[in-house]
C-alpha cells in the first residue's frame, strides 16, 4: 500500500532536536517542527536553518547524511506564510547587517 519506506532521521534547530521517521528530509522538518511547537509552544527557538541527519547502517562519509533546510520553507509548507516571508529575509541578509541586529 505504500511506496515509500520510512528512514529515520535527527532533525534540529536551535535548541531542540527530535528523532523522526519519515519518508524524505523535508517531510521529517515539518514533523520535527510540528514536535517542537507542541513540546515548547510560544517558547519554540528557530534558527534561519534546519538540520536534517539521516540515519544509515554504513556511515561511511557521515556528512553526506546531512541536509540544511531554510527555516522559511517548512514554515512556507505549513501555512505560516508571514513567518516564512520574516525568515527568508533574514536568511538573505548580508552578515553585517545580520551583526548590527545583535
Amino acid at each position: 500500500m505504500f511506496d515509500k519506506k520510512l528512514k529515520n532521521f535527527r532533525v534540529s534547530s536551535a535548541d531542540w532536536s527530535f528523532l523522526i521517521d519519515s519518508v524524505n528530509e523535508k517531510e521529517a522538518a515539518v514533523s520535527a517542527l510540528l514536535m517542537a511547537h507542541s513540546q515548547y509552544g510560544d517558547d519554540l527557538l528557530l534558527s534561519t536553518t534546519i538540520m536534517v541527519k539521516r540515519f544509515q547502517k554504513s556511515n561511511k562519509n557521515k556528512q553526506d547524511n546531512i541536509t540544511f533546510i531554510g527555516t522559511h520553507e517548512i514554515l512556507d509548507k505549513l501555512g505560516m506564510k508571514s513567518l516564512s516571508d520574516i525568515f527568508f529575509k533574514i536568511s538573505n541578509l548580508p552578515k553585517d547587517d545580520i551583526k548590527a541586529l545583535r
